[in-house]
């Protein structure tokens, strides 16, 4: 009897040439890496941790640190730093390695700048995008909470009366120091709120031009404010949105070129 024609060892074949096949066809497991830890490994591939001038001091500094009083040179020293891994233990030269494979990425991105008609299209896009907030300058005298505690209120209250015809200047004695000052520039109210909080953010931004206003409540105390000029909002026209429009191109087009950098490595 012939092998080749017998009936089992055709099933045998069968049944492999299946299996393999349906292992070629298959998905791949995905892989579990972190985009920082993919490029942190190809940084290693690469050598970057013996050719970076930054991650090597700090190397060797790593190890002389472990042995203060061992005569052998930095470099010696450095080569054991390598032997024990501590390129991938330190959260510094790991750092500085994922940052070279990012800006390995991002001078692809940065070979060709963004073109008239993309920045066009872009702003077009998203003309709301491209708006200049409303902005207010004020003056302001504060009540201090913390130094009047329960008179806070009772005291901001008597405040009124006493601004009634001064201007902001000769205002500054009737109330308590503030750190960033009682006359502050032309802000928008999420840089007021930033300095002062939303409530008295909100709270400049509604009051009249020209008079004292209040008591408003912040944070830090009582407020009364003054306004000196008020700049409403407006679009800006692309010609003043060109530089935010090439640096959110320019961004996007290196977050683009990280992802595929990544993907690339991963396959």
């Amino acid at each position: 009897m012939k092998l080749a024609r017998h009936p089992l060892l055709h099933f045998l074949l069968l049944g492999a040439l299946l299996f393999a096949a349906d292992r070629a066809r298959a998905p791949q497991a995905p892989d579990p890496r972190s985009v920082d830890e993919v490029l942190l490994d190809e940084a290693l591939a690469r050598g970057y941790e013996r050719t970076d001038p930054i991650a090597r001091r700090r190397l060797q500094r790593n190890a002389r640190f472990l042995h203060p009083d061992d005569p052998r040179d930095d470099e010696a020293l450095l080569g054991e730093a390598w032997t024990l891994g501590l390129h991938r233990s330190d959260l510094v030269v790991r750092r500085r390695l994922i940052q070279k494979m990012r800006l390995l990425a991002w001078s692809r991105a940065d070979a060709d700048e963004p073109g008239e008609p993309e920045l066009r299209a872009a702003f077009a896009l998203r003309a709301a995008r491209w708006r200049e907030p409303a902005r207010v300058r004020i003056s302001h005298v504060y009540l201090s909470r913390d130094a009047r505690g329960p008179d806070l209120e009772r005291d901001a209250r008597a405040l009124g009366p006493l601004l009634e015809g001064r201007a902001p200047e000769a205002a500054d004695g009737l109330g308590d120091p503030f750190l960033l000052g009682t006359q502050l520039p032309t802000l928008s109210e999420a840089e007021l709120a930033a300095r002062l909080g939303g409530d008295l953010a909100a709270a400049a931004l509604a009051a009249p031009a020209g008079r004292w206003s209040g008591p408003a409540r912040s944070a830090y105390g009582a407020h009364w404010i003054w306004v000196h000029e008020r700049q409403p909002a407006r679009d800006l026209a692309f010609e003043e949105a060109r530089p935010a429009l090439r640096a959110e191109l320019r961004r996007r087009r290196r977050d683009e070129a990280v992802r595929t950098l990544v993907e690339e490595l991963r396959g």
